[in-house]
């Protein structure tokens, strides 16, 4: 599942509310929005700090759907 997919499930399996996670987290609550949409690429630096405002469980979850978009990406031989 792609970031911004898991971003808007994972908001809405734990029932988290966004505005709340926008002000825990210091992203604003449009760029959360863009990010849920797929309309924005999720930035480095705001993905830790939305993921730290994040319940625990809520976190681990985000990070198990995204790991399981990554196992079909193929990886580059190392020589």
């Amino acid at each position: 599942m792609n970031s911004g997919k898991a971003l808007d499930y994972v908001i809405n399996h734990f029932d988290l509310q966004a505005k709340q996670l926008a002000e825990l987290s210091g992203v604003a609550a449009e760029t959360i929005s863009r990010y849920r949409n797929n309309s924005r690429d999720i930035k480095a630096d705001n993905l830790v700090s939305i993921l730290r405002a994040m319940p625990s469980e809520a976190r681990h979850m985000y990070v198990a759907l995204v790991a399981d978009e990554l196992e079909s990406i193929p990886l580059p031989k190392v020589a």
